[in-house]
């Protein structure tokens, strides 16, 4: 039979492959699908297997039992470094932007940090005045961000009282040395190793002196001081009596 005919399924006599129906019966002719036509279908079907396989997205898809599902104590682990991560300590000079309220619920805003002591901080606020906060009165949050430690804080106090005493007590003697004057005069009574009452150079009047020393002189001598005015003073002169004078203190040398 010629290649270009097939058997008509209806009367069997031969028809062409192209043609629609059978001339003889009428019979609608059935075409196979040939090579060609099976390659195209095995390129489909390859195709849908592929997007199947990568779930339409290009990458290979993962099965339920191949997810890896983080433990919880992992997400906690994980949270927790967050979290350390984002509490960074404050420095000095640093610009900060933001209201503070303290534990006794006063209110500051703060555009700067200026300087940080153990156990407090100054800020500059709004207006541009240094405010000086006691850490001990911050939430915990921020004391967190100073590094607070009230151990550290309370020897920062001790520190600073200790300071302040010795300056007040420099600048008392600085003052009372501003104060002293010339005293001198002739011995008339030595009182002590220390003290002696002298008929005074100028005034001719008897003052008492104390801190002078007294034991390397005796009656008649003269002696001429620096001296700081202590108000009136009562000794008891050679005769017994009570007398009442001025009485001047000779600092001791550095």
């Amino acid at each position: 039979m010629n290649r270009g005919l097939i058997p008509c399924k209806g009367c069997g006599n031969p028809v062409s492959k192209s043609a629609k129906a059978c001339p003889s019966c009428g019979a609608p002719v059935k075409r196979g699908i040939g090579c060609g036509g099976l390659i195209v279908l095995l390129i489909l079907a390859g195709g849908i297997v592929s997007l199947v396989s990568t779930g339409g997205g290009g990458q290979p898809s993962q099965s339920a039992a191949s997810t890896p599902i983080p433990s919880p104590s992992a997400a906690t682990s994980s949270s927790g470094t967050d979290k350390a991560e984002t509490i960074r300590p404050f420095v000095e000079k640093e610009d900060v932007h933001g209201n503070w309220t303290t534990t006794d619920g006063k209110s500051y805003y703060v555009s700067r940090i200026w300087r940080i002591e153990p156990d407090s901080v100054t800020i500059v606020d709004n207006l541009g005045a240094e405010v000086r906060i006691n850490l001990a009165m911050l939430p915990s949050d921020l004391q967190q961000r100073f590094n607070y430690d009230p151990d550290k804080a309370q020897a920062a106090i001790d520190n600073r009282k200790a300071q302040a005493q010795v300056q007040r007590e420099a600048q008392f003697v600085n003052q009372v040395k501003k104060s002293q004057v010339r005293v001198g005069g002739r011995i008339v009574q030595i009182i002590a190793s220390d003290s002696a009452v002298l008929l005074a150079t100028e005034g001719g009047k008897m003052i008492y002196v104390s801190g002078v020393n007294a034991g390397n002189h005796v009656d008649g001598d003269n002696v001429s001081v620096m001296a700081v005015p202590n108000g009136p003073t009562t000794y008891t002169t050679v005769l017994g009596a009570q007398a009442t004078v001025e009485s001047y203190y000779v600092l001791p040398k550095d």
